[in-house]
C-alpha cells in the first residue's frame, strides 16, 4: 500500500491525473517485490484543462474509454478542475445546470485518485439516432435466451473446463493461504497486488456452474414433459 500511495504522489507531483488505476495494470518484481504502474493511458494533464477552461468557462475533459468486456459498449464521462482559491474561499466549485440539476455520486476508489480534491465529474448524455438505438441492441439478450437450452456436447465440454479450471484455482487458493503464515505482514500486505483473486474467481466459477447446470436441467425436463403431454 505504501508503494502504490507513492506511486501515484510521483504521478500527481507533475499535475499528471491518473483516472483509471486498477490492479491488472499493476506490476510486482517478486525478487525484489516493487510495485509499478503500467499504464497511463487515459490520464490528463491539469496544466492544459487549466488553459481550455480559461479560454471558455463551459469547456469540459471528456474520456471515452472503451470496455474490453463487454462488446461494443465504451464509458463516456465528463470532469472539470477544481479551483484551489475557490476551496480556500469556502465557495462551491462544482457547476450544475438547471437542464441536469445533479452530479455523480463518486465511489471510495475516485475519492482516493483525487475526485472532489483536484478535480469532480459532470453527469453526462447525449442524443442517439436511429441507426445508433439499432447498435445499442446489437448484443443486447432477451429474457427467452434463458430458454435455449444448450447442445450436450458443448454444455459437457463447458462443465469440464469450468471444474479443470476449479481445480487450479483450488490448488493456487490452498498455496496462498500456506503463504500467510510463512509470509511477513509488511510483504503479506503486498503480496496479491496485481495477481489473481483465487478465491474470489472459485466462488464464481462455483455460482455459475451451478446455475447453468440449474437452469440446464429445469429446461430439459420441462422439454421432456412437454414432447410427452404432446
Amino acid at each position: 500500500m505504501y508503494q502504490l500511495c507513492k506511486s501515484v504522489a510521483f504521478v500527481h507531483d507533475p499535475k499528471v491525473l491518473h483516472r483509471e488505476l486498477k490492479l491488472h495494470i499493476l506490476l510486482k518484481d517478486h525478487k525484489t517485490m516493487v510495485l509499478k504502474i503500467a499504464d497511463l493511458s487515459l490520464s490528463h494533464a491539469i496544466r492544459p484543462e487549466m488553459s481550455f477552461e480559461a479560454l471558455n468557462p463551459r469547456a469540459v475533459a471528456v474520456v471515452i474509454d472503451p470496455i474490453q468486456s463487454v462488446k461494443g459498449k465504451v464509458v463516456i464521462d465528463a470532469f472539470r478542475l477544481i479551483n484551489p482559491q475557490t476551496m480556500m474561499l469556502g465557495q462551491e466549485p462544482r457547476q450544475t445546470t438547471p437542464n441536469v440539476g445533479h452530479l455523480n455520486k463518486p465511489s471510495i476508489h475516485a475519492l482516493i485518485h483525487g475526485l472532489h480534491r483536484h478535480y469532480y465529474s459532470i453527469a453526462i448524455n447525449y442524443w442517439k439516432n436511429e441507426l445508433e438505438k439499432m447498435l445499442l441492441n446489437l448484443h443486447k439478450k432477451k429474457w427467452t435466451d434463458g430458454l435455449i437450452l444448450k447442445r450436450f456436447d458443448t454444455h459437457s465440454k463447458t462443465n469440464e473446463q469450468t471444474v479443470q479450471e476449479m481445480l487450479n484455482l483450488a490448488i493456487k487458493y490452498n498455496k496462498a493461504v500456506q503463504e500467510e503464515d510463512e509470509l511477513p505482514p509488511e510483504k503479506l500486505a503486498i503480496a496479491n497486488v496485481g495477481l489473481q483473486g483465487a478465491k474470489k474467481h472459485l466462488e464464481e466459477h462455483v455460482s455459475n456452474l451451478m446455475s447453468s447446470n440449474n437452469v440446464d436441467t429445469t429446461i430439459g425436463w420441462n422439454a421432456l414433459i412437454n414432447s410427452f403431454s404432446h
